[in-house]
């Protein structure tokens, strides 16, 4: 019974963050002409969209058991959505909005508060961190990093707090180098291409974060 109420409430998720990030990046689209056609609310039933629903409802349902309390699940809805939805986002039109970052650190707040991890020490320890790290490596790198990037990883920083963020970084970077590997073998890129990397940074935190809270063992 559980998985089912599990998957159902996965697939629920992954619909609102297709489209939440579906109205979010018109406004990209209309400044920058991006080509987003994917990821829009009328073209849900898209190979990409169909593969979310998939994902989140097997995630849902392999989360969802027996022992888990009511903060721990809302916590797992709610930084999953914001996970989601930054990803879809920076993945179309290869921008971080703004409001999501802020969601996500407002809910880091929430949850030192709520579940008391991490405390609002290590927490403060962490956006400091992984905030100054990256903006030193976007000044270094000449735009190679936007500040989006930048902005990302310091509320990822509140959501792990410190010294977790440590191991949420080093994961994503090492999925990052891992992606670029598989499009340069591929020819899918070439060096100077651009890559979105809040994806892989999204993908790194969540994972620690995911086993920070006990959600997998």
């Amino acid at each position: 019974m559980y998985p089912l109420i599990g998957a159902f409430a996965g697939l629920l998720l992954g619909i609102s963050s297709w489209l939440a990030a579906g109205h979010v990046i018109k406004h990209y689209r209309i400044a920058d002409d991006a080509d987003a056609g994917w990821l829009t609310s009328t073209r849900a039933r898209s190979l990409p969209g169909l593969l979310t629903f998939i994902a989140s409802a097997g995630w849902g349902a392999y989360t969802c058991r027996p022992g888990l309390d009511f903060p721990h699940v809302t916590a797992l809805l709610v930084v999953t959505a914001l996970l989601l939805s930054i990803t879809l986002v920076d993945m179309a039109v290869r921008r971080i909005p703004n409001s999501l970052v802020l969601a996500l650190l407002g809910w880091a707040v929430m949850q030192s508060v709520w579940l008391g991890r991490p405390d609002f020490e290590h927490l403060a320890y962490g956006v400091a961190l992984a905030g100054g790290l990256f903006f030193l490596i976007a000044l270094a790198g000449r735009g190679a990093m936007g500040a989006g990037d930048v902005k990302l990883v310091a509320a990822l920083g509140g959501l792990l707090g410190y010294p977790m963020i440590l191991a949420g970084i080093f994961c994503g970077v090492a999925a990052g180098g891992l992606g670029a590997g598989l499009l340069l073998l591929t020819r899918r890129a070439g060096r100077k291409d651009f890559m979105p990397y809040g994806p892989f940074l999204v993908l790194g935190a969540y994972v620690i974060w995911a086993r920070y809270l006990g959600f997998w063992p």
